[in-house]
């Protein structure tokens, strides 16, 4: 017991200087059959080292030294992998290094535990604006499936993170994808599910009844009748407009003339 308690007491001597030394050696303590006052007293050394681990991967990254830093935050997250930080700054290394996949995750997710300064923000900003570079690039290759699989990945990751002059662009090349996919290549369930996309991501009245348009047609021309004409997405864009009729007998019904060329 002496012996443990000694350990113990040194470890937390060491903590600032060598915390990654130190919880190396809190890992492997268990093992020994700690006692419950001892064990209570190895978290409360683990909880110290959260600061010194976050201190140190601060330091080393402020200098360059991404790597060392990187070690740092994941020995941070080894220990409480919800802390928000640490989550952040190696995402901030994921972008650094060229990984801004494995960045928008890292900076998303701590985002959504919360607690972080504006910095964060800016980040995740700085991510989003690499990976929608990207997205022009597959525009001009005329690449679209990929312009697909990339704006539903950036979607799931963000989540309620993607700032909505975001949304609306991704919408808006998804939205302009979907006509020459329909008229040129011929493509129709692409186009399609670009249209789909595009109407799912914009929260604007304005654009959502422009890519209505276009998304009606393309159900049409795909002979999807019955969600051509849903009345959830009618509600949605067409506010105040008279209700969809339902089959069932009225005095006066209007008929609009929905014949419109894809262009």
């Amino acid at each position: 017991d002496d012996v443990v308690k000694g350990t113990l007491a040194q470890l937390l001597r060491m903590a600032d200087g060598e915390p990654l030394l130190v919880k190396a050696l809190c890992d492997l303590l268990p093992l020994a059959g700690l006692s419950d006052a001892e064990m209570a007293a190895l978290e409360q050394i683990r909880g110290y080292l959260l600061q010194a681990l976050l201190h140190q991967g601060v330091a080393h990254h402020q200098a360059g030294r991404w790597e060392e830093a990187a070690a740092r935050y994941r020995a941070v997250l080894e220990i409480d992998p919800r802390h928000a930080d640490a989550l952040h700054l190696l995402g901030k290394i994921d972008r650094q290094q060229g990984r801004p996949w494995a960045a928008l995750q890292r900076i998303a997710a701590a985002l959504d535990i919360g607690g972080l300064p504006p910095e964060a923000e800016h980040s995740l900003h700085a991510c989003l604006n690499d990976l929608f570079r990207e997205l022009e690039k597959r525009c001009e290759a005329k690449d679209y499936p990929a312009l697909l699989d990339s704006a539903s990945r950036i979607q799931t990751l963000c989540g309620r993170h993607l700032p909505a002059p975001y949304r609306d662009f991704m919408s808006a090349l998804l939205h302009n994808a979907s006509f020459p996919l329909y008229s040129e290549h011929g493509d129709h369930a692409l186009a399609l599910a670009c249209s789909e996309a595009a109407f799912a991501l914009t929260p604007s009245p304005r654009i959502h009844t422009q890519i209505y348009d276009q998304l009606r047609l393309l159900r049409l021309a795909t002979r999807d009748y019955a969600r051509a004409w849903s009345p959830k997405d009618w509600a949605l864009v067409h506010a105040g407009s008279p209700e969809i009729w339902d089959g069932s007998p009225c005095r006066s019904l209007l008929v609009a003339n929905a014949v419109r060329h894809l262009h």
